[in-house]
C-alpha cells in the first residue's frame, strides 16, 4: 500500500492555494517532478484525482475541495503538537506570526510588539500588514498565529476579543481658519478639501458609510487622495484641507500641536478593534504570552474579555 507523509499534504495544499504546481514547486524549493509525485501519492493512496490538467490549466476536484480543508487541520495540529512537545522538552524559543490591518499594523502593533520583545527576548517575531480581509484569511490557513483587526469579519469561526476601540476625529493644520472654534457643523465639512485614503481603504469607506447617512457624500466636491495615513497628516498640517482620522494615528501630532481636534456636534464614529485567533485544540505557547501582556496593559480596558 502507498504511505503519505505530512510533506505530501503539505505540497497538495500548497498547489491548492497557488493554483499551479511550478509557484507550489518554488516555495517550496522541491522540483517540479518531486511536486508532482507527491500529488500522485495522494492519488494513489486514496484512489481519486484531486486534480484536472487539462490545456495547460490545473483546477482542484470535487475530492481535492473536500481534503483541503482536512489536509490543512492535520498540518496545523502537528505544528500545534510540535509547540506541545517543545513546551514539555522546556524548550521555549517560539515564533509569534501577528497579522494587523493596516492603521493597527501602523500604530499599534509596533508598540506592542516591542513590549512583548523587550519581556520574551528568546522570541522570533514576524509581522504582516494587510486589509482585514488578508489578516482574517490568513488566520484561516494557518499563515498567522493573532491578528489585530477592525472592520467586519465572521467572528464565529474565531476566538475573539475585543482589544479597544478607536475614534475617527476631524482633523485641521494649525493655520487654519477654524483653529478658534471648539465645535462645528457636520454639514460645514463640504465646504472644505478633503484629505482622503485610498479607495481601498476600510478606514475611508467607513467615513463614506457615516457621510452618506446624512446625505453630504456626494456633495464633496473637493478633495485629495493619498496612499498613506501619514501623508494624509502631513497633508492637512501642511493646509491642503481637512481629514477624518483615527485618533490614535494622530496623537503625537494633536500632543505637539501639530494637528488640531475639531469637534462636530452630534457626530461621532467609533471603530472597535479586535484580537482575532484560530480556534485550536492545541494552544500556541507565543500566543499565549502575547494574550498574557495584552491582559496586563492598563490601556486596554476590555482587556478582561481577552482569552484563548
Amino acid at each position: 500500500m502507498v504511505k503519505i507523509n505530512i510533506d505530501n499534504l503539505r505540497i497538495f495544499c500548497l498547489v491548492v492555494e497557488e493554483k499551479s504546481i511550478s509557484k507550489a514547486a518554488q516555495l517550496s524549493y522541491v522540483s517540479q517532478p518531486g511536486v508532482t509525485r507527491q500529488i500522485r501519492a495522494l492519488e494513489d493512496f486514496y484512489g481519486l484525482s484531486l486534480f484536472n490538467r487539462k490545456d495547460n490549466k490545473l483546477t482542484v476536484t470535487k475530492a481535492g475541495r473536500a481534503l483541503y480543508p482536512i489536509a490543512k487541520a492535520i498540518i496545523n495540529d502537528f505544528n500545534c503538537s510540535i509547540e506541545m512537545m517543545k513546551r514539555m522538552n522546556d524548550e521555549h524559543h517560539f515564533t509569534l506570526h501577528v497579522g494587523a490591518s493596516l492603521g493597527v499594523g501602523e500604530y499599534i502593533l509596533p508598540k506592542l510588539l516591542g513590549e512583548f520583545k523587550k519581556n520574551h527576548p528568546e522570541a522570533k517575531l514576524s509581522l504582516k500588514i494587510g486589509d482585514t480581509k488578508n489578516i482574517v484569511d490568513g488566520l484561516t490557513q494557518g499563515t498567522f498565529h493573532i491578528g489585530i483587526v477592525e472592520g467586519e469579519f465572521d467572528h464565529q469561526e474565531f476566538h475573539t476579543a475585543l482589544l479597544t476601540e478607536d475614534e475617527l476625529i476631524l482633523i485641521i493644520g494649525p493655520d487654519h481658519p477654524w483653529r478658534f472654534r471648539k465645535m462645528i457643523e457636520l454639514h460645514e465639512v463640504i465646504n472644505e478639501q478633503l484629505v482622503r485614503r485610498v479607495a481601498k481603504s476600510e478606514f475611508r469607506l467607513r467615513v463614506e458609510k457615516e457621510l452618506s447617512k446624512y446625505n453630504l457624500l456626494d456633495r464633496v466636491t473637493t478633495y485629495i487622495e493619498l496612499e498613506t495615513t501619514q501623508a494624509v497628516k502631513n497633508a492637512v498640517e501642511s493646509g491642503l484641507g481637512i481629514s477624518f482620522i483615527s485618533r490614535i494615528a494622530a496623537e503625537k501630532e494633536l500632543e505637539a500641536g501639530r494637528l488640531i481636534e475639531i469637534e462636530i456636534i452630534n457626530f461621532k464614529i467609533i471603530r472597535p478593534l479586535y484580537v482575532v485567533m484560530r480556534k485550536s485544540r492545541f494552544p500556541h505557547l507565543g500566543t499565549e504570552k502575547f494574550i498574557d501582556m495584552l491582559k496586563e496593559m492598563p490601556i486596554y480596558k476590555t482587556r478582561k474579555n481577552l482569552s484563548l
